[in-house]
């Protein structure tokens, strides 16, 4: 399984409730006509459009090369760039940057911070939602014990869940002062009923499942799903634990 090459169909099946849920945000962001505001970890464009309706000059990017063209194809008249996190680089500077359930699968934090605070203008903000400390605790819990069980080798997730403290302390290492942080429970139901867990599995553990050989993710799924029926799984309907760490902040 690799992290980075998505199924756009999966990823609107399953991302359907970011783009819904994300409006608050968005509304924090404030985005307004004439700025340029970057969207890091795009996806498919969804909320890069909702940006440009403003009038703002909205750009997208993401590292994987599936969803950057389903990006391009959905939303032809707006720009989107395949691009790593850490690295991208454009000629201007931005007014505000902006990213919604990403960072968390940046392991190397402190270099996206950084690109993220040489990239913002003076004054420049930043408005993320990322899955913040104690995120998913009751799927990675599952998803270790079913592969102990099956495959009798043990698994840890590479993906970053900071607590508050954690994060605002990286952003003022490199310039970038909070102005409100909040962490906070978000469980979200899935789309396409019985099926939604495996989807969403498939769609965004792939890091934390990379080692389980093909032949055997079925098995482990149907362990997963068996093991979480009790907590996550309400009223026929699955859900999925998440805890949101929402931050906004300046560059000085």
């Amino acid at each position: 399984m690799t992290s980075n090459i998505w199924k756009p169909s999966l990823y609107n099946q399953n991302a359907i409730f970011s783009g819904i849920q994300a409006q608050d945000i968005i509304t924090l962001l404030n985005p307004q006509e004439g700025e340029v505001i970057l969207d890091i970890g795009c996806g498919t464009g969804r909320l890069t459009a909702a940006i440009a309706e403003s009038g703002a000059r909205s750009i997208g990017i993401d590292n994987s090369p599936n969803t950057i063209e389903a990006a391009q194809a959905a939303h032809p008249g707006l720009e989107f760039h395949l691009a790593d996190t850490r690295y991208f680089h454009f000629p201007f500077s931005f007014d505000a940057i902006f990213s919604n359930t990403n960072l968390h699968r940046e392991p190397d934090a402190d270099e996206v911070v950084a690109n993220i605070a040489r990239a913002l203008k003076p004054g420049g903000r930043l408005v993320v939602e990322l899955e913040g400390r104690g995120n998913l605790q009751h799927l990675i819990r599952a998803a270790r014990e079913a592969v102990q069980e099956i495959l009798q080798f043990q698994i840890e997730p590479n993906w970053y869940f900071p607590s508050i403290g954690d994060y605002t302390y990286l952003l003022e290492r490199h310039g970038l002062y909070p102005q409100s942080a909040v962490l906070f429970d978000h469980p979200t139901r899935l789309e396409n009923g019985a099926e939604a867990l495996r989807n969403w599995l498939k769609m965004f553990a792939g890091s934390l499942l990379e080692n389980v050989p093909w032949e055997k993710t079925t098995p482990v799924y149907e362990r997963i799903e068996e093991k979480l029926r009790d907590t996550l799984l309400l009223n026929g309907q699955w859900y999925i634990d998440y805890k949101r760490l929402r931050v906004v902040a300046v560059k000085e």
